[in-house]
């Protein structure tokens, strides 16, 4: 199941993500944050993993709900793996987060640098069964 979930408002980085996971083989689907925030954190079961994209518009418009977020990102990452994709570089803001992330990756707005993060990723879960195949110890009694 090589298929990872974009979360972003910026429509061309979106797009930019997407074709770069297509280059790969990887199947993809965008979404915007307000989308994330009202779906079911179980439904990030149906992904290899979860791509969150912080840019400049992110942080204008969610920079003053970063704690009430948390929830979301934590519940989001316990089904499938997180990653932070900065535009620019890393905001302490965030830090909250990083527990909840793999890792993150700073753009600084370099092509090279986006291609070497997608490159990273899908080496990272390259052979990685999703977290939704495995059962509780709990299942067994």
């Amino acid at each position: 199941m090589d298929k990872v979930l974009i979360i972003s408002d910026n429509l061309t980085m979106a797009h930019v993500i997407e074709t770069k996971f297509s280059n790969v083989g990887w199947s993809n689907q965008s979404i915007s944050v307000l989308s994330m925030m009202g779906r079911n954190s179980s439904s990030a079961n149906n992904y290899q993993c979860m791509i969150l994209v912080i840019d400049t518009d992110f942080r204008k418009r969610f920079g003053s709900i970063i704690d009430e977020m948390t929830a979301i990102i934590r519940n989001g990452s316990l089904h499938t793996t997180l990653y932070l994709m900065f535009e620019g570089d890393y905001d302490p803001r965030f830090a909250s987060w990083l527990e909840y992330s793999k890792t993150i990756f700073k753009l600084s707005m370099h092509h090279h640098n986006l291609l070497k993060a997608i490159n990273e990723i899908t080496r990272l879960e390259s052979g990685i069964v999703s977290r939704a195949a495995f059962c509780s110890p709990m299942d067994s009694i």
